[in-house]
């Protein structure tokens, strides 16, 4: 598999080192965007966009195309625009900024997300949280399966790990999504335990 020979931790390391600040300059470019305003528009699905979409995707894609230009960006604001790249074993997948309804609304809940697809496996990702001055990074190296993750907060970086797996089913629900009764009918049809 030649894209097996072409990234590993080392390569996903130099990738993350080079994306952290676009990613940065991404949150800051919607934050700023927020402070002076801005319209809401509707795409062809009916889902809002606005300037600070596509400001904050325009930075991340300028940072890919010089890093990685062998690997084609799979970008929410230009597939809506019709541009969807031809994709293989590997590319990378970019929603700059993902919650806009929670950005509209004024909201803390919106991120800038970065993240490399590998054998349809997601083997690296960034999540800058702008407004809540936080950034998560990690990989899994396809060769080794090691594994690395941290977050990054007021410039500090802390490693991260998952928790161990509850013994009962956990279900995170959607502010902006959420559909009160379905949700409520299928968690009592499978017997979910509610806190």
């Amino acid at each position: 598999d030649p894209v097996r020979t072409m990234i590993d931790r080392n390569v996903f390391a130099r990738w993350r080192e080079a994306l952290l600040p676009a990613v940065q300059a991404a949150g800051e470019a919607i934050l700023e965007i927020r402070a002076k305003g801005f319209e809401v528009q509707n795409k062809a699905d009916t889902s809002p966009v606005t300037a600070a979409d596509h400001a904050a995707e325009a930075i991340v894609l300028k940072t890919l195309t010089t890093l990685s230009p062998v690997f084609p960006v799979v970008a929410e604001e230009r597939v809506a625009a019709g541009t969807i790249p031809d994709c293989k074993d590997a590319f990378w997948l970019v929603d700059a900024l993902d919650g806009t309804k929670e950005f509209i609304k004024g909201g803390t809940d919106f991120t800038v997300n970065v993240g490399f697809v590998y054998q349809c496996r997601p083997v690296f990702g960034i999540v800058g949280a702008p407004a809540r001055n936080e950034t998560f990074a990690g990989i899994i190296d396809p060769a080794s399966g090691h594994k690395e993750a941290f977050i990054i907060r007021g410039g500090a970086r802390q490693a991260i790990a998952v928790r161990p797996r509850p013994r009962e089913v956990v279900v995170v629900g959607s502010k902006s999504h959420e559909v009160p009764d379905r949700k409520s009918t299928r968690l009592n049809s499978r017997h979910v335990k509610r806190s």
